[in-house]
Order: C-alpha cells, then sequence, then structure tokens
C-alpha cells in the first residue's frame, strides 16, 4: 500500500505531462490498474467463515464493536485521533492542487510529485514506527503524529516555493 502511495503519484504526474498520454490516457491507465487490483483479489484464496449465530444482526454486532470501544480507553482514543485526522486532515488532498496552481503558481501537475513526497515521509514513518506498536509508549507516539500531522498541513499553507511545500509533505506524510 506504502509503495503505491510513493510511486503511483510521480507516475500520474509523467503520465500528465505525457503529451500523448494527458489527462484522459492517465485516467484509462489507471482504470486498466484498477482492473488488475480487483483480479488479484480474485486469486486469492476463499476463507472459511464461521455460520452467523442465530439471533445476531449487522446492527448489533456493530453495536458490540462498538460497547467493545467504549470499554477501551487506549482504543477509544486511537479512534477518536482516526476520525478526527480523517474529517479535518484528509482533505488537504483535495485542495492541494488549486494550492500548487494559485500559491506556488506552478502547474497542477506538480500535485502528483507532492504527493509522492508526502508518501515516501508515510513509508518511512510505518517502517520506523512499527516496533512502537505494542509498546507502552504507543498511544504517546499516537497521539503526538496526530499533532504533527495538524501543525504540518497549517505551515504547509504558508509555503510559498515547492521545497518548503515538500518539506511540510513529507511531515504530512510521515504524521499521517
Amino acid at each position: 500500500l506504502n509503495m503505491s502511495r510513493v510511486l503511483g503519484p510521480p507516475l500520474a504526474g509523467v503520465l500528465l505531462d505525457w503529451p500523448a498520454c494527458g489527462a484522459t490516457g492517465a485516467f484509462a491507465i489507471m482504470g486498466i490498474l484498477y482492473l488488475g487490483a480487483v483480479w488479484s483479489q480474485f486469486m486469492l484464496p476463499l476463507a472459511q467463515t464461521n455460520p452467523v449465530q442465530s439471533g445476531s444482526s449487522v446492527l448489533g454486532d456493530m453495536l458490540e464493536g462498538l460497547r467493545y470501544v467504549r470499554g477501551n480507553p487506549r482504543l477509544r482514543a486511537v479512534l477518536v485521533m482516526f476520525v478526527l485526522a480523517v474529517m479535518f486532515g484528509f482533505p488537504y488532498v483535495t485542495v492541494l492542487p488549486g494550492f500548487v496552481e494559485h500559491q506556488l503558481h506552478l502547474p497542477a501537475t506538480t500535485v502528483s510529485w507532492l504527493f509522492g513526497v508526502s508518501a515516501i515521509g508515510g513509508l518511512v514513518a510505518s517502517v520506523l514506527c512499527a516496533p512502537l506498536a505494542d509498546s507502552r509508549h504507543a498511544l504517546t507516539a499516537f497521539c503526538a503524529a496526530g499533532f504533527a500531522f495538524g501543525l504540518s498541513l497549517v505551515l504547509l499553507w504558508t509555503a510559498t516555493s515547492l521545497l518548503s511545500a515538500a518539506v511540510w509533505l513529507v511531515l504530512a506524510g510521515a504524521a499521517s
């Protein structure tokens, strides 16, 4: 997943800048790649499922999951931080092309390189933080990453050059 985040945006940028391909060709190639992903899902072995207990429903299972989260403070904090990041942080992806054009005065296709830089930060952080997953410092690290993610996005909007935007997006990618 992280490698697709690293390689996908620069590939999209190259395809968008290539006159023989452009946006239409890049979109078509993306669709073909999605077909490959769907095909690979069919290659996975079928999982053995347990029969559903009588009396349980999807709503009942969801309520049971929410009760479990409510009773686990660590999991509850992680879930709240995740929801906050998705709702208030990740929409930056949508406005980044406009930011690149209007604030940095660069072609919108430059955004693909910035997405790649962000993904590299995420990949490096994933590798470096993996040992923390089961430590007693995991929740603290997760909360610090959430704060760093928000701060990096605020600082990103002050960027006036491609280099400064890339620096803040490496931090945003790592923190996300």
